[in-house]
């Protein structure tokens, strides 16, 4: 007896001392710092946290002082992550052969989301991603440059030191000297000629690490000399005039190219790359908003990442359904398994958490972006009708919570050609483009546009830009529409083109948009009024609008009646047996009484189903939802179905 009293005592008290454990997994050791334009998520405490959001925000107010810009854009979001030891980081860098690099620093970019993670236990987490952080900022917010510019800024930006009243600017990044010093330098129209696809740009070896370090020393040289705007004329002329190489620097820099080569090496031979410091606001005093943030919240975070870090997807999904397991209503775990399934166009599973999320968290605006792009992408699968109305409700909602969303714009303006409002697309696709100025998927699809509204000047301008594109799919869009366009202004624009319905491409999700240009323009076209001065780079190309046009059969008229909506009981489903037809009565309870609605579809097995994954003719007393365009009284023509 005496020996129970002792076990339930140590029982007891080993229940006691899980109490507090069990509290603690509630919070964990993760806050959250939001400063005006950054969040930082941390277990390294708050006042590391704060640190690394002021070093952002530093490096941000850099950018702005160097290209004179006032308001920073960054048109993908950007999530901050900062591990307190070199072995968290490790979960998330790149594997090779099935063990994790070495990194300090790591950037992770996506369609949806851009990544940065720290390693805060060594000397400089910075160099790696700020290098890659210059590229976001170019990207939102200067117009498309070539390589040589794009990699020597990030290399010159990635060297910034920031202290808390002043930042030193110029300083060499690692093994510069030595690489510049011990090669001979490439010749300035060679460097300049440099593309995406180029060999020394992509193969491994001492021509690739000679090309960064060169193109940081022309920068370097540009910057200190203050030769940004000669730059900007250079750019104009060899992106927009097609200004051969040798040619636009002697216009744009006043000398040729090889009295440029001998400039670049006195410059370094002389000793002449000054370091330089410059004065900062003081940013001490910014408002910074903390908050510890709750296990589940920051597993979520961390499952986020994972998905968009190269060979975890699988991981990152394990760890959303592990949270849900836990917490059903976690409104990240659900957005993300959404964006997990819309990549692997499981629409049924993707609907059912995207719709979950938004319930959950109305205000996230991607939530409202994905629910419009699934609803396109299920129709266009199936090959039904979509629900337009539908789908430009959810991106109205998403550009309200975020009006600096480009991909938002972008879609709508498909929408809106859809519905033969060409006004507004060409509207929302030009805010796309200066959104997202180094987007050319968007420049594309402008160009589709103005083709198919019979601006064939404008369209020409955007394609002649594009033709010149180093992505190989952009190219051969832009010089297939030239030749359209052509032919148009010779024979006129054929009557089915105008309100052609423009392709719209599925998008590569998890693709990184964050290296740099394709083609080139001045800042001056980035506010210009003209739709056909503003330009854009990198992203897949769509199946011209154009192209399709020219090709295939005039489409049928579009079915211009409304799309509506209404709520009721399915009583019953008649099948055709001589076709795909199917006749459905919907019992609908009114204020009048009760009417049954006949709502007919002509091929059953293409109908937009949601809650379902195949139809049944064997449906009854089941609750819907239906969208549908009237017929007559109580009839109506069935655009989707959801079981309830």
């Amino acid at each position: 007896m005496l020996g129970n009293k002792r076990l339930s005592a140590v029982v007891f008290a080993l229940v006691l001392l899980a109490l507090p454990c069990r509290a603690k997994d509630k919070q964990s050791d993760w806050i959250k710092v939001s400063s005006e334009h950054f969040s930082v998520i941390s277990d390294a405490g708050d006042r590391r946290a704060r640190d690394v959001a002021l070093r952002f925000e530093q490096m941000r107010f850099v950018f702005g002082t160097l290209f004179s810009v006032q308001t920073v854009s960054m048109p993908v979001p950007l999530e901050i992550i900062a591990f307190r030891n070199t072995s968290e980081l490790r979960n998330f860098v790149p594997l090779w052969k099935g063990k994790p690099v070495q990194a300090d620093g790591l950037y992770q970019g996506g369609e949806d989301r851009n990544f940065i993670l720290l390693d805060l236990s060594v000397e400089d987490p910075y160099q790696v991603v700020f290098h890659e952080y210059a590229h976001l900022l170019l990207n939102g917010n200067y117009p498309p440059t070539p390589v040589w510019f794009d990699e020597g800024f990030a290399q010159y930006f990635s060297t910034v030191k920031v202290g808390k009243t002043g930042m030193q600017i110029g300083l060499p990044p690692e093994g510069a000297a030595e690489t510049l010093r011990g090669n001979a330098l490439f010749r300035t129209v060679d460097l300049f000629g440099v593309r995406h696809d180029s060999p020394v740009y992509n193969e491994d070896g001492d021509h690739r690490s000679l090309f960064y370090q060169q193109s940081w020393l022309y920068v370097h040289y540009l910057l200190d000399t203050k030769k940004l705007e000669q730059a900007g004329a250079y750019f104009d002329l060899t992106q927009n005039q097609h200004v051969p190489i040798a040619q636009a620097v002697q216009q744009a820099f006043g000398m040729d190219a090889p009295h440029f080569d001998q400039v670049l090496q006195d410059y370094f031979k002389g000793n002449r790359m000054l370091t330089y410091n410059v004065e900062l606001p003081s940013m001490e005093t910014m408002v910074y908003v903390s908050e510890r943030l709750h296990s589940l919240d920051s597993q979520a975070i961390l499952a986020d990442a994972h998905l968009h870090s190269p060979g975890y997807t699988e991981k990152a999904v394990s760890e959303f359904q592990q949270i849900l397991s836990a917490d059903p209503d976690n409104a990240a775990a659900h957005r993300g398994l959404g964006y997990v399934y819309l990549l692997q166009n499981d629409f049924r599973k993707a609907a059912q958490h995207l719709e979950r999320a938004a319930a959950l968290d109305s205000k996230n605006p991607r939530v409202h972006y994905y629910s419009a792009y699934l609803m396109h992408r299920e129709a266009a699968a199936s090959g039904a009708e979509a629900n337009w109305p539908g789908i430009q409700a959810q991106l109205h909602e998403a550009i309200v919570l975020d009006p600096q969303f480009p991909d938002a714009y972008d879609l709508l303006a498909y929408v809106q050609m859809e519905q033969g409002a060409a006004d507004a697309a060409l509207e929302n696709s030009k805010t796309a483009v200066r959104l997202s100025p180094r987007n050319q998927q968007f420049q594309a699809n402008f160009g589709q546009y103005l083709i198919a509204a019979g601006k064939l000047d404008e369209a020409e301008a955007v394609f002649q830009r594009l033709k010149e594109s180093d992505d190989a799919k952009i190219s051969a869009t832009a010089s297939k529409n030239l030749q359209l366009i052509e032919q148009y202004k010779v024979h006129g624009v054929p009557t089915h083109m105008v309100n052609v319905r423009p392709s719209f491409p599925e998008k590569e999700w998890g693709k990184s948009s964050a290296v740099s240009a394709r083609t080139s323009l001045t800042a001056a076209d980035l506010s210009s009024d003209n739709p056909a001065e503003t330009k854009a780079g990198n992203s897949e190309a769509p199946t011209p609008a154009a192209t399709t046009a020219a090709r295939e059969p005039p489409p049928a008229k579009p079915d211009k009646r409304p799309i509506r909506f209404l709520k009721g009981t399915l009583v019953s489903v008649d099948c055709k047996q001589d076709s795909s037809a199917a006749l459905l009565r919907v019992a609908v309870r009114g204020a009048s009484g009760q009417k049954v609605w006949n709502m007919t579809t002509p091929d059953r097995d293409k109908l937009v189903l949601v809650g379902a994954d195949t139809f049944s003719c064997d449906w009854s007393n089941q609750r819907v939802a239906v969208n549908y365009r009237a017929a007559s009284e109580n009839r109506g023509d069935l655009v989707s179905l959801e079981i309830q």
